[in-house]
């Protein structure tokens, strides 16, 4: 990106991931912090949660917040009062941690997992799924043969979901049905190498899992054109 400045945003972070944007501040998971942040543009970061090795970020339409809890294979759902409580169960559909979500405008939300022991290389390389979670916590596999699907976008109309499949170097779309099941699956046409997050919002974790790092940040003018990060402004 020629001619874009890159700035710090906050430092001392040590897996920052899962990158939202709501009500004009900047949310994101501390994953081997065990919390979830909220970042104004002034500067302020709040921890709104804490949970072990959180992921993926949501709201329901009611404005209470979800998050993925990777190594239990579970959706937390946040109560008005701060309690977490848990708003459904992937172990019985993922044996391997859980990551990604984007979560549609009726409270739909769809989830990734690794597939295999991607973290430590004990196992092989094997397919995933990405998850459906109704609004009532029902779940079941919207997609399978997904390698690795981390990081997931809805366009902004609600029609399309759009998962980049990391370990497979592609990009790959569904239709959303009105109920939230996926149909017309198809592999988008790109000569890019893509980061293996949603382009919507580029706010870019650097650095390693292993070592404090730092959240950067780069405005763009395609930053509304995805749900992922601009649904608190509906």
């Amino acid at each position: 990106m020629r001619g874009v400045q890159i700035e710090t945003l906050i430092d001392g972070l040590v897996l920052p991931e899962g990158p939202r944007w709501r009500n004009g501040a900047l949310w994101f998971s501390d994953i081997w912090d065990d919390r979830v942040c909220r970042l104004s543009p002034e500067g302020a970061c709040v921890t709104v949660a804490r949970l072990a090795q959180p992921s993926g970020l949501g709201w329901l339409p009611d404005g209470r917040l979800l998050v993925v809890a990777m190594g239990a294979r579970q959706v937390f759902r946040q109560e008005p009062d701060g309690e977490l409580v848990v708003h459904a169960d992937l172990s019985p559909f993922a044996d391997w941690p859980c990551n990604d979500m984007v979560v549609a405008s009726d409270g739909t939300a769809y989830v990734g997992h690794f597939g295999w022991d991607r973290q430590h290389g004990t196992t092989e390389p094997m397919a995933a799924s990405v998850l459906r979670v109704q609004p009532n916590g029902a779940v079941d596999v919207a997609a399978d043969d997904m390698l690795f699907p981390n990081g997931m976008a809805i366009t902004a109309d609600g029609a399309t979901l759009i998962v980049a499949e990391s370990s497979a170097s592609k990009v790959t779309a569904f239709d959303r049905r009105a109920d939230g099941s996926l149909a017309n699956r198809r592999v988008l046409p790109t000569s890019l190498v893509l980061p293996t997050t949603r382009d919507a919002k580029p706010y870019v974790p650097t650095a390693s899992a292993s070592t404090p790092t730092e959240l950067c940040g780069c405005p763009t003018p395609r930053a509304a054109e995805c749900c992922a990060c601009s649904t608190a402004a509906r």
